[in-house]
Protein backbone atom coordinates (compact mmCIF):
# COMPACT_ATOMS: atom_id res chain seq x y z
CA UNK A 1 0.00 0.00 0.00
CA UNK A 2 2.82 2.44 0.81
CA UNK A 3 4.38 1.79 -2.62
CA UNK A 4 1.25 3.12 -4.29
CA UNK A 5 1.31 6.25 -2.15
CA UNK A 6 4.97 6.84 -2.97
CA UNK A 7 4.29 6.41 -6.67
CA UNK A 8 1.52 8.99 -6.69
CA UNK A 9 3.47 11.35 -4.46
CA UNK A 10 6.45 11.55 -6.84
CA UNK A 11 4.81 11.06 -10.23
CA UNK A 12 4.60 14.03 -12.58
CA UNK A 13 2.00 14.90 -15.18
CA UNK A 14 3.00 14.40 -18.83
CA UNK A 15 2.79 18.13 -19.52
CA UNK A 16 5.50 20.31 -17.93
CA UNK A 17 2.98 23.16 -17.81
CA UNK A 18 1.12 21.24 -15.09
CA UNK A 19 4.20 20.84 -12.87
CA UNK A 20 3.78 24.27 -11.29
CA UNK A 21 7.09 25.64 -12.58
CA UNK A 22 7.37 28.77 -14.75
CA UNK A 23 8.27 27.77 -18.30
CA UNK A 24 8.81 31.16 -19.88
CA UNK A 25 12.30 31.96 -21.15
CA UNK A 26 12.38 35.33 -19.36
CA UNK A 27 11.68 33.86 -15.90
CA UNK A 28 14.83 33.93 -13.78
CA UNK A 29 15.93 31.27 -11.33
CA UNK A 30 18.44 31.63 -8.47
CA UNK A 31 21.05 29.50 -10.27
CA UNK A 32 20.85 31.17 -13.70
CA UNK A 33 24.31 32.71 -13.22
CA UNK A 34 25.77 29.18 -13.34
CA UNK A 35 24.12 28.42 -16.67
CA UNK A 36 24.86 31.72 -18.40
CA UNK A 37 28.63 32.06 -18.65
CA UNK A 38 30.24 35.43 -19.19
CA UNK A 39 33.56 35.20 -21.11
CA UNK A 40 34.90 38.48 -19.71
CA UNK A 41 34.12 37.53 -16.13
CA UNK A 42 35.28 33.92 -16.48
CA UNK A 43 38.57 34.67 -18.26
CA UNK A 44 40.47 34.96 -14.97
CA UNK A 45 39.33 31.46 -13.93
CA UNK A 46 39.77 29.84 -17.33
CA UNK A 47 43.47 29.84 -18.01
CA UNK A 48 43.15 27.99 -21.29
CA UNK A 49 45.97 25.50 -21.23
CA UNK A 50 46.42 22.32 -23.15
CA UNK A 51 44.21 19.33 -23.79
CA UNK A 52 47.12 16.96 -23.16
CA UNK A 53 46.94 16.54 -19.40
CA UNK A 54 47.76 13.65 -17.08
CA UNK A 55 44.07 13.03 -16.54
CA UNK A 56 43.43 12.91 -20.28
CA UNK A 57 46.28 10.47 -20.82
CA UNK A 58 44.98 8.30 -17.96
CA UNK A 59 41.53 8.29 -19.56
CA UNK A 60 43.00 7.24 -22.89
CA UNK A 61 45.00 4.52 -21.16
CA UNK A 62 41.89 3.14 -19.46
CA UNK A 63 40.01 3.18 -22.78
CA UNK A 64 42.88 1.34 -24.45
CA UNK A 65 42.92 -1.32 -21.70
CA UNK A 66 39.15 -1.76 -21.98
CA UNK A 67 39.31 -2.01 -25.78
CA UNK A 68 42.12 -4.56 -25.64
CA UNK A 69 40.24 -6.57 -23.04
CA UNK A 70 37.10 -6.61 -25.20
CA UNK A 71 39.13 -7.70 -28.24
CA UNK A 72 40.67 -10.53 -26.24
CA UNK A 73 37.19 -11.86 -25.48
CA UNK A 74 36.48 -12.31 -29.19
Amino acid sequence: MSLDLTFFQYSLAPSPAQWGMPLLINDTEPDDILHNPNPRRDKKNDGGGTIFTARGLANLGCLAILALGCMMLL
